[in-house]
Parts: structure tokens; C-alpha cells; sequence
């Protein structure tokens, strides 16, 4: 894994494209839970229609975040008035603000891998995203819960997200092979 992540580059720094971005956008989308929400969401983003693997994991990452914090934000409204609310259902919204809390870091950590072209650990990040949201969801110990709509909403995202993000990393990847068997067959290589 080390030496796929150390060789993990193409030339000019981004993944190489034989097909069209609006069918990157497709191939992308039909790998997730609902496509026709994937395809809609991503190309809600101008950018989209020319984008390149990482530009596409980029706002596929933006759209899933901005989500994450609207949902937060949502969470500290609802806590904020809890005046109302059951002591289980205030407890459920406390672990909720904490679980998108962590969803968010990992959504950060993509960035900043995406930023620096550390293209490992997406597929751990993207995990850690839909876990924390998914214990959002069952930390209320009732079904469905008071953030049944958000969550199902922000898991449609994530689903969404992680897709481009995996396959920038599997496109990085097979060129880090690439680039590794080169330098393995090449002459620099004392055996």
C-alpha cells in the first residue's frame, strides 16, 4: 500500500481521461444507491460538466459537507428549543450533533487529501462519514427518528460523495501501479 500511495500520480498531477466529464458523471453515479439523485446533485455544480476525476470528487465532497453542516446547524436549532423535547430525544440530538461533527472531519480530511494528492484513506473517510450518520440515526432508539428525512437525505450524499471520491483513488492507484512497474522495470533498479 505504501509504495501505491508514494507512486500514486500521473504526469500533470491529475488522472488521465479518455471519456467525456458528462460521462464521467454518469459512469460515477451509476455506481451509487440513486443515480438519478447523484447525476442531478452533481450537476447542479457548473463546473461538473467539464470536470476531471479530482474536480468531480471535489464537488461531490463540497455538496456532501455543505449538507453535513446545514444538518449540524439544524441539530443546535432543534437543541437550542429543546424546552419541549423528551430527555431521550435531546440526548438522541446531542450524539446526533456529535456524529456529524466527525462526518464533517472526515469530509475536511478528504479535502486536504484531495489538496495535497494523498489519494489513500478515502475509502476510510468515506466509511467514517456514513457510520457517524447512521448512528445518528439509530441514537434515538426509536424508528424511525426525528432526523429520519436528514439523515436519509445526507446518506443519499454521502453515497453520492464517496463515489467519486473511490474512484479518484482507484484511478490514482492504477496509475501508482503503473508508474511503480515502470520504475521496477526501468534501470534505475539495482536487484
Amino acid at each position: 500500500m505504501f509504495i501505491a500511495c508514494l507512486f500514486s500520480y500521473s504526469e500533470a498531477g491529475r488522472p488521465i481521461l479518455s471519456e467525456s466529464s458528462t460521462s464521467l458523471v454518469v459512469q460515477v453515479c451509476s455506481n451509487t444507491t440513486d443515480p438519478k439523485y447523484c447525476k442531478h446533485a452533481l450537476f447542479s455544480d457548473p463546473r461538473a460538466s467539464s470536470a476531471d476525476s479530482v474536480v468531480l470528487a471535489y464537488i461531490a465532497n463540497g455538496l456532501a459537507y455543505a449538507k453535513a453542516q446545514n444538518i449540524s446547524d439544524l441539530i443546535q436549532t432543534r437543541l437550542n428549543s429543546g424546552g419541549n423535547e423528551k430527555p431521550y430525544i435531546l440526548a438522541g440530538f446531542k450524539a446526533c450533533q456529535e456524529s456529524y461533527t466527525k462526518a464533517g472531519r472526515a469530509m475536511m480530511e478528504v479535502l486536504g487529501n484531495l489538496d495535497s494528492e494523498t489519494y489513500c484513506g478515502f475509502d476510510t473517510l468515506a466509511a467514517t462519514a456514513e457510520n457517524e450518520i447512521n448512528a445518528c440515526e439509530n441514537g434515538f432508539g426509536q424508528s424511525p427518528s426525528p432526523m429520519a428525512k436528514e439523515n436519509r437525505d445526507m446518506l443519499k450524499l454521502v453515497n453520492k460523495w464517496r463515489q467519486p471520491v473511490l474512484w479518484v483513488r482507484r484511478q490514482m492507484l492504477g496509475l501508482g501501479f503503473l508508474a511503480a512497474r515502470r520504475w521496477w522495470a526501468s534501470d534505475e533498479v539495482e536487484r
